[in-house]
């Protein structure tokens, strides 16, 4: 399945993202129709789900709450070698993982983001982690939200700061999909973290046990998220 994916383009001679259901950009409309039983609307653009060997919910509803769990920068090699080291859970996840691709480009501010929007960042419109905002005209640090050269952080963020500002494209939690993100408490209320998660519930955590401790008791709500 690895060399499949890394098979280059006959047009191009080289490797392509698999948008037609094998990446990480295909997540949402797959959550999207487990979550309210049918695809996204067409007319928003998104890329389609995963495909039906990928798809965990083989396409029907979820029985409960979805979790998403995002290790950045984890490919699928530090994870075979991860899953190949002593430990029954560690085999049981290596023996049940699937490889499925990224974005491209692979920085972190572009793949988040089509991992919140469901869709490649040339649609998106994030590109890399220091570009061009025209709403501000400057060349910003995405992840610190301010200009590039300039000490400090979020010195783009201010009262009137909406996400559209800095992408093309609202979040599928925006668009309806009711969701928690859990998430490194430095990064609550930062711009970045704006844009990403817009729509969703911000629970922050401090430590991996404190971690452990929010998802639980997020899951164990009366009336838990669909994701």
């Amino acid at each position: 399945e690895v060399r499949e994916l890394l098979r280059p383009l006959p047009e191009l001679g080289l490797s392509s993202p698999a948008y037609r259901g094998r990446c990480i950009a295909n997540i949402p409309a797959t959550l999207w129709a487990a979550s309210r039983g049918s695809p996204p609307p067409p007319e928003w653009g998104l890329l389609p789900g995963l495909v039906p060997s990928l798809d965990p919910f083989a396409g029907r509803a979820a029985a409960g709450p979805a979790v998403v769990f995002l290790v950045d920068g984890l490919g699928w090699y530090p994870f075979e070698q991860w899953a190949r080291q002593n430990g029954p859970y560690r085999a049981t996840w290596g023996a049940r993982a699937r490889p499925i691709t990224t974005v491209f480009p692979t920085t972190t501010t572009a793949a988040l983001t089509s991992i919140s929007t469901g869709v490649a960042p040339g649609t998106h419109g994030l590109v890399g982690y220091r570009q061009y905002l025209p709403r501000f005209g400057v060349v910003a640090d995405v992840l610190r939200m301010s200009p590039v050269g300039v000490v400090g952080t979020d010195l783009l963020v201010h009262p009137g700061f909406r996400p559209s500002f800095v992408s093309g494209v609202p979040s599928v939690f925006r668009r309806g999909l009711r969701s928690v993100a859990v998430s490194r408490d430095r990064f609550e209320h930062t711009g970045f973290t704006r844009v990403l998660y817009d729509g969703a519930e911000f629970v922050p955590y401090a430590t991996a046990a404190d971690l452990a401790h929010r998802l639980v008791r997020v899951l164990g709500r009366r009336r838990p998220p669909p994701v």
